[in-house]
């Protein structure tokens, strides 16, 4: 898409926002607080479309920081727009600090966040970004505390635990790049003729697409289009709204390609193991020994969000487990996870279509590795999953570019 359609776009979703669910873990919340009459709750947790219309908004800012970072676009003129629309003094200055943090001046949008706070008690989770601004400062302690105040009022309220969690992510992986400046970096050295994505949300990381690749995305949301914020500036990606697996089993990849292996794939659909042990096999058939596949939320934290069943707001799943049972089934895989923010990365190398060992042994393996604990001590961790200490920039920039490379395309390197 040009410049001027995206932001055509955007501006459309501003000024038309639907009335979908943006949060739906926090109405789900508020209706179990309505059942429970807890009139508390409903007091904190009310007005929810004004809620979802804000968590909405907030998601534009990101949009804005994102084609500055990636595609040197600036959007920043949109903040008016958003700034327009809000309801109230309060939610304006929320904005106007969304657009301070984007520009740098973190300590102007502390100051400006904590107004609209004072200005709208009643509204905890403008109160909450305040504490995401402290965090995302580097002021810990102060944003620990804010949080810890604002969930003794609203026990139940999502943004604030998500913030602790943050707090504790960024203790551990430091000022860093997050992944999507990674799968920037994959696209932009390696090349790929032709990308997959399991996963694809509002399409963050598919924008992140170049010219040269024929990028798929798959995500089940019948509303895929309208949800999609993000679009690269050089890539019109095929989307379709089906499961991972109803995509492999109809073809559609290899249609796609037509018939030319995959150079790269990212995996980031249903957060547990199983599937994306499913989605990795799958993966693993269209590939050539070259094929680089990357796999998110392989190295947990906080291990309450690294559960099976979700019980945070931030949330990564078990799909950790992939990383052992690849490990001890697999072992000529070459297998690192990269210690990126906010829940790893994992990098797998030197696939083999012709590997049955995982399909035929599925069940086995699902069985065996469901139950698995994440260890406690964070050096038992990182050993378990392959966390390695290079620069992941480093390992990422020194592998071969696909595009310069014609053996993948080969006769022979993969079966019809």
């Amino acid at each position: 898409m040009t410049p001027e359609a995206i932001k055509t776009d955007l501006l459309a979703k501003i000024l038309n926002l639907p009335l979908q669910q943006l949060q739906p873990e926090l109405v789900a919340q508020a209706r179990r607080a309505a059942i429970e009459d807890q009139p508390a709750l409903h007091h904190h947790l009310s007005p929810f479309p004004e809620q979802d219309r804000f968590a909405y908004y907030r998601s534009m800012a990101d949009v804005v920081s994102f084609y500055r970072s990636y595609w040197q676009l600036d959007f920043f003129d949109l903040f008016s727009e958003l700034i327009a629309v809000q309801p109230t003094t309060a939610h304006a200055l929320a904005m106007t600090a969304l657009e301070l943090e984007c520009r740098g001046r973190r300590e102007e949008a502390i100051m400006v966040a904590r107004r609209a706070a004072e200005l709208e008690t009643g509204l905890p989770f403008i109160s909450a970004l305040l504490g995401e601004q402290l965090r995302k400062t580097g002021r810990r302690d102060e944003a620990r505390q804010h949080c810890r105040n604002l969930l003794s009022q609203c026990p139940i309220l999502a943004e604030p635990n998500s913030t602790l969690i943050a707090c504790e992510n960024d203790e551990f992986f430091g000022q860093t790049n997050d992944y999507y400046a990674l799968l920037a970096t994959a696209h932009r050295c390696l090349r790929p003729r032709t990308y997959l994505e399991v996963g694809v949300a509002t399409g963050k990381s598919l924008a992140l697409a170049r010219a040269e690749t024929t990028a798929l995305g798959v995500d089940p949301e019948n509303d895929l289009a309208d949800r999609l914020l993000y679009h690269s500036l050089e890539n019109l990606p095929h989307l379709f709204c089906l499961t991972s697996d109803e995509l492999f089993a109809q073809q559609i990849p290899d249609r796609i390609f037509a018939g030319k292996p995959l150079d790269m794939a990212f995996l980031d659909g249903l957060h547990t193991f199983d599937q994306t042990l499913m989605d990795f096999i799958n993966v693993e058939k269209l590939s050539h020994p070259g094929s680089v596949v990357f796999i998110h939320d392989c190295l947990p934290v906080v291990p309450v969000s690294a559960e099976r069943d979700r019980q945070t707001n931030f949330w990564i799943g078990d799909v950790w487990k992939l990383i052992p049972c690849l490990k001890a089934t697999r072992p000529a895989l070459e297998i690192i996870t990269l210690p990126v923010p906010p829940s790893g990365l994992a990098m797998i190398r030197g696939l083999d279509n012709n590997s049955k060992t995982l399909e035929c042994q599925f069940d086995n393996l699902v069985n065996q590795y469901m139950g698995l604990t994440l260890p406690s001590n964070m050096a038992q961790r990182l050993e378990l999953l392959n966390v390695t200490g290079t620069d992941p920039v480093i390992a990422i920039s020194q592998l071969p570019v696909f595009a310069a490379t014609t053996e993948a395309y080969m006769p022979g390197i993969r079966e019809n």
